[in-house]
């Protein structure tokens, strides 16, 4: 996945689904609100961050080779750091949270808050990297 329209393909591809089912990590409810928060955070600011020098070195190192390869991948039952916990909800649930998440930052025209760990992005490799997210969590789902 590039950007928010090829994961809201995949959204409507979930949804009608008639079984979907982890094939590890967590609950998919969950992993959707996870990638919600991570959308939100890129707006409201992560609640923690890795240090200055880890982000504005490593960091951007990092993402730049993600950017170009276009995927990444990473343990997708990690939260991010310092956020609240994600109570139990339904699919339909984490479904709508994702996708307002994504309209949010869709419709979102002020300054975008730095990554916690890939520092200050611009709104095109934000979408990109939270694609490649979301991404990473799908594919340990079954739902095709």
């Amino acid at each position: 996945m590039n950007n928010f329209d090829d994961v809201l393909v995949e959204l409507d591809a979930l949804s009608s689904c008639a079984e979907p089912s982890p094939l590890r990590g967590w609950p998919i409810p969950k992993v959707l609100v996870h990638c919600a928060q991570s959308i939100d955070a890129s707006i409201d600011g992560y609640p923690k961050m890795k240090p200055a020098l880890l982000r504005k070195t490593i960091g951007r190192l990092v993402v730049r080779r993600f950017l170009a390869k276009g995927s990444f991948s990473h343990d997708i039952e990690s939260p991010i750091p310092g956020a609240p916990d994600i109570s139990e909800n339904d699919l339909s649930e984490g479904i709508a949270a994702l996708r307002a998440s994504i309209q949010r930052f869709r419709d979102h025209r002020g300054p975008l808050a730095p990554h916690f760990v890939f520092d200050a992005l611009d709104k095109d490799a934000y979408e990109r990297i939270h694609a490649m997210h979301i991404a990473d969590h799908l594919g340990a789902i079954r739902y095709r």
